[in-house]
């Protein structure tokens, strides 16, 4: 499915050759846009999300009038995730080098690596062309289709992949260097860390802030297991939460806020100097959140259900990148169950020491059925 089109004319005959789909009759869902992407990406890199969304619409006719917008750019946003999580597109993240406070989000393409575990094959980066260059010796062997980047491969064949990839100059790339997981430190001391930045005269507020309805706090108190229902707007609160806010554009930013009587008091945007090059700011919001949760002793709940032949394992609160990043390469997605989303194991895998090292990725609090 590699796209090779230069100008808007080439675009829907590209799309017919490669998907058979008349224009009347696309539907932009991931299947479509993922590839467009990765393509758009490999052009304009280094880029930014908002360039590449804007590529993307002109070229294929997307107009903010059309009817199911919301729904494309729902696609959208869950395709170009989809990418940052497996590990084709990084974020960077740069700050003004003479105000502290402005950050700017680039995303640059990874240059074609592989990492086999647990009997998959996962592909990670994206050429020149925006597709993976994989062999044609080993294209058989894991059924390539240059959408897909997770492969079940036989354990047999291990050897020649790892061989004719090492030919073509695409080197293996360590577990812990993939998940980009960060060292876990004391419980205590990672939040007190966070409550000495802000506590910093640069994260004071200065000036009274007059809409607040910006601003939604994370309660911490709330249950864990409804997501959603954990936000409330700033009324009467005293204590340290993670914030959410919308900026411009319609971002959405994430903050660590000291709030005095519903007055904010001082203001941590993420991502942090500290996680620059390792978290974007959701994942620190949420690594942070679940060890805010544990030591209010809420702890955010991992539902481990056992059957016949697999497991299931449930999630009902968000988390950092690198979790899902450890879960693509043991499962797969399962949709069947009602909490926010949730991984399908067999159990000739060991179950245990996988949830054991899921665990040790945030402060979680794992519960068998």
């Amino acid at each position: 499915m590699g796209l090779n089109f230069i100008n808007k004319e080439d675009v829907f005959k590209e799309i017919y050759k490669q998907f058979n789909i008349n224009k009347e009759d696309l539907v932009l869902n991931e299947t479509i846009l993922i590839p467009f992407i990765r393509k758009i990406s490999s052009i304009l890199c280094p880029t930014s999300e908002s360039q590449i969304r804007k590529y993307i619409f002109d070229l294929l006719d997307v107009s903010k009038n059309d009817e199911d917008y919301i729904n494309i750019l729902e696609n959208f946003e869950k395709s170009i995730e989809k990418l940052k999580i497996i590990g084709e597109l990084n974020e960077i993240f740069n700050f003004d080098s003479f105000d502290d406070k402005f950050k700017s989000t680039y995303l640059y393409t990874k240059q074609p690596s592989y990492l086999i575990h647990n009997s998959k094959l996962i592909l990670i980066g994206i050429d020149n062309n925006g597709s993976f260059p994989i062999p044609e010796s080993i294209k058989d062997l894991i059924n390539f289709n240059n959408y897909d980047r997770v492969y079940q491969i036989k354990a047999d064949d291990k050897n020649l992949i790892e061989e004719e990839l090492g030919k073509h100059s695409i080197n293996i790339m360590s577990r812990n260097h993939w998940l980009k997981k960060p060292k876990k430190i004391d419980l205590k001391k990672y939040i007190q860390e966070y409550s000495i930045l802000l506590e910093q005269k640069e994260q004071q507020i200065t000036y009274e802030i007059e809409d607040k309805s910006n601003f939604l706090l994370l309660n911490y108190n709330k249950s864990t297991n409804y997501f959603k229902g954990r936000f409330e707007y700033i009324n009467k609160q005293t204590g340290n939460f993670i914030l959410k806010r919308t900026k411009g554009f319609n971002q959405t930013g994430w903050s660590y806020g000291k709030i005095q009587n519903g007055e904010i008091i001082s203001l941590l945007d993420f991502p942090t100097k500290k996680n620059l090059q390792s978290m974007n700011r959701f994942d620190e919001a949420m690594y942070l959140q679940s060890a805010i949760d544990l030591v209010n002793n809420n702890p955010q709940e991992i539902k481990i259900i056992k059957k016949e032949n697999f497991s299931i394992i449930d999630f009902f609160h968000p988390v950092p990148r690198w979790v899902k990043r450890y879960l693509i390469n043991l499962g797969d997605e399962y949709f069947e169950s009602k909490s926010l989303f949730s991984f399908k194991l067999k159990n000739s895998q060991d179950l245990k020491k996988n949830i054991d090292y899921i665990e040790d990725l945030g402060w979680y609090k794992i519960i068998y059925e």
